[in-house]
């Protein structure tokens, strides 16, 4: 949103992908169970059948903030030659759904991200990727304070969270309408749930500063699963957050890979290679049924 609010770990990643580390990992908890490791025999027949393999990977979109645009950049190796999925990275520093300023370790931060427009952007993705599947990783920033009514600079106004209620339902209804943007032209969503984060960062008191709480991402995931049971052909979730914190925390190594960034919040690309086998599988899955479904 701001070269002060991203911090300098993040900026590099605009500065020059390759000194980026990045990584992923998910859970199905829709319709079907994620699966894990390779993919399994009838799902790869399927795929060389299709030319997933070769010329005609399933197109995967992958949209967010910079969680979004960390974990993609993990998820590209080796993702047409093992699992027949192309993995088109869209996601963008800063990206938050409400075009108002937010508040991050006590500072009013006024967005100026490309997603201020996130609606129209997502869609010219969808119109010049054409997915067959569509995901969708945000969250930091919905759920730190928002400053509605603010004046220049961020100043005045009232401070609205996803502790109230009103905000709540208004988040709800921007996760709706993120499925009905990637959805627009047939494609299947994935929802991933946002990981718990571990900033160092602490308010002048000691404690946590209010984004940075696990109640919030709690109180945000339950969002997503609330929108996503009222589209479950369309929408299948991939809970980030359960297979990051195996133990219902933040956790910075699972399975002996380090999965997250030291800054607390990213995802690194060990991490990320690490996951392939549980996340693309599941949207390889996803895309065959979109094209069962355009070919019937």
């Amino acid at each position: 949103r701001s070269v002060q609010a991203v911090g300098p770990a993040v900026v590099a990643v605009g500065v020059t992908v390759a000194v980026v580390v990045v990584g992923t990992i998910a859970t199905d908890v829709a319709a079907a169970p994620v699966r894990t490791g390779t993919l399994p025999a009838a799902e790869r027949q399927a795929l060389e059948a299709d030319g997933a393999f070769g010329p005609h990977p399933v197109r995967f979109l992958l949209v967010g903030d910079s969680l979004a645009l960390t974990m993609g950049l993990g998820l590209v190796k080796g993702s047409v030659p093992d699992f027949g999925v192309q993995v088109r990275n869209k996601g963008v520093l800063g990206c938050d759904l409400d075009d108002l300023p937010s508040v991050t370790s006590g500072t009013v931060d006024v967005p100026v991200s490309d997603c201020r427009h996130w609606p129209a952007l997502w869609a010219r993705d969808v119109a010049t990727t054409r997915p067959e599947v569509a995901g969708v990783l945000v969250g930091r920033w919905a759920i730190a304070d928002h400053v509605v009514g603010a004046g220049p600079g961020g100043v005045g106004g009232t401070r609205v969270s996803i502790d109230q209620p009103a905000w709540r339902r208004h988040l709800a209804g921007q996760i709706a309408h993120e499925v009905d943007v990637l959805s627009a032209q047939g494609a299947k969503v994935v929802l991933f749930t946002m990981p718990y984060i571990d900033p160092a960062t602490e308010a002048p008191d000691g404690t946590p500063w209010p984004e940075n709480s696990p109640a919030r991402v709690d109180a945000y995931n339950a969002l997503i699963r609330q929108v996503a049971a009222t589209r479950p052909g369309t929408v299948t979730v991939i809970d980030l957050n359960r297979i990051l914190g195996p133990d219902g925390r933040y956790t910075r190594t699972v399975d002996g890979v380090t999965v997250r960034w030291a800054d607390g919040i990213h995802i690194s690309k060990p991490g990320g290679q690490w996951l392939e086998g549980q996340i693309l599988p599941t949207v390889a899955r996803l895309g065959l049924e979109v094209r069962s479904q355009r070919s019937g």
